[in-house]
């Protein structure tokens, strides 16, 4: 495996400098406080450590989607050529999404019957 000797030189490098840093921050004299009383340490309250499944969702839900876009525009714009609005991917149901979820909504309000646009012979 070949690997480029400035690329891992540079992080080398930064991870030395890292270290160096931490270790200084670790060795500073602590601040006298205005009070005789020792700070109390404050620890986050146990529901805040992790995330609840909802969070969870939206979060790869939007994750997604953005990703999702951003990409699918990238690859339309500079492999496939495309300009202005076409960018978007899938454009068309993009613009449609708003009449489908229209007639969704009056097919389920008016009682999952089909609307009779023809009168009978």
């Amino acid at each position: 495996m070949f690997v480029r000797r400035g690329l891992s030189s540079t992080f080398l490098c930064a991870v030395v400098l890292i270290g160096l840093w931490m270790e200084a921050q670790a060795q500073s004299p602590i601040l006298p406080t205005a009070t005789p009383v020792a700070p109390v340490p404050v620890r986050p309250h146990k529901d805040l450590q992790s995330l609840s499944p909802g969070s969870i969702i939206l979060l790869v839900t939007f994750s997604g989607l953005l990703v999702y876009f951003l990409g699918g525009m990238l690859i339309r714009r500079f492999i496939g050529g495309v300009r202005g609005n076409e960018v978007i991917p899938h454009y068309d149901f993009w613009t449609d999404l708003p009449l489908l979820i229209k007639d969704g909504a009056m097919f389920l309000f008016s009682g999952c019957r089909p609307e009779v646009v023809y009168e009978r012979i």
